[in-house]
């Protein structure tokens, strides 16, 4: 609900689903990236409110080939894991960001929305080139928070949990979140999740 002013409605006015790299590898012109829009500028740590009006264009891949990892750190259970996140590792990754970013300004650049830009504060118009892309977005950028994979479900030893969810090594318990996934589902997690959970209960059904 828009209560008026800039923090008083949703985090995001519009979201839309573009395909900013063009073909995929499976010769299919399908959506890559999910761009979102917010009616509110930030400062410089992309989170607290500027002293101006703007508007924040975000955009992030719906299907990174880039892979981060979780490892046991210790064998005492409240030491953290070791993690490493992770991004813009592969050169997919690396270009489609910078077409994101084109994509972006082009559209930011069409009638009638042109009308109402004054400038480009970040990036700012200097950063063009493809590295200057990928550079500004592992200095200032961050994770959408639709982390999977950390328990991958897998036919192998080596993977944490099984087709029916069961974690290996550990009879009797499963794991039912966004870390089975083995690979992000292309867009938000809640619904993915959700239908995870409606099998996983047929699962545990059937084995009681």
């Amino acid at each position: 609900m828009d209560r008026g002013w800039p923090v008083g409605a949703g985090a995001y006015e519009l979201a839309a689903l573009i395909c900013a790299g063009g073909v995929d590898g499976a010769g299919s012109a399908r959506p890559d990236t999910q761009v979102l829009f917010r009616p509110l500028a930030t400062d410089d740590t992309g989170v607290r409110p500027a002293p101006h009006a703007g508007v924040l264009v975000q955009g992030y891949a719906l299907r990174p080939s880039t892979a981060g990892s979780v490892h046991i750190s210790s064998a005492d259970a409240d030491t953290p894991p070791f993690v490493e996140a992770r991004f813009l590792q592969s050169e997919g990754d690396r270009d489609l960001a910078a077409r994101v970013l084109d994509w972006e300004r082009e559209l930011l650049a069409t009638s009638p929305l042109a009308a109402l830009v004054i400038e480009e504060l970040v990036p700012g118009p200097g950063v063009r080139s493809s590295d200057d892309v990928v550079t500004y977005a592992l200095a200032t950028g961050m994770g959408i928070f639709h982390a999977v994979g950390s328990c991958a479900m897998g036919p192998t030893d080596a993977d944490v949990v099984d087709a029916r969810l069961r974690v290996r090594g550990a009879p009797g318990l499963r794991i039912v979140d966004a870390s089975v996934f083995p690979t992000p589902p292309a867009g938000a997690m809640a619904a993915p999740v959700m239908a995870a959970a409606w099998r996983a209960a047929d699962l545990i059904a059937e084995d009681t």
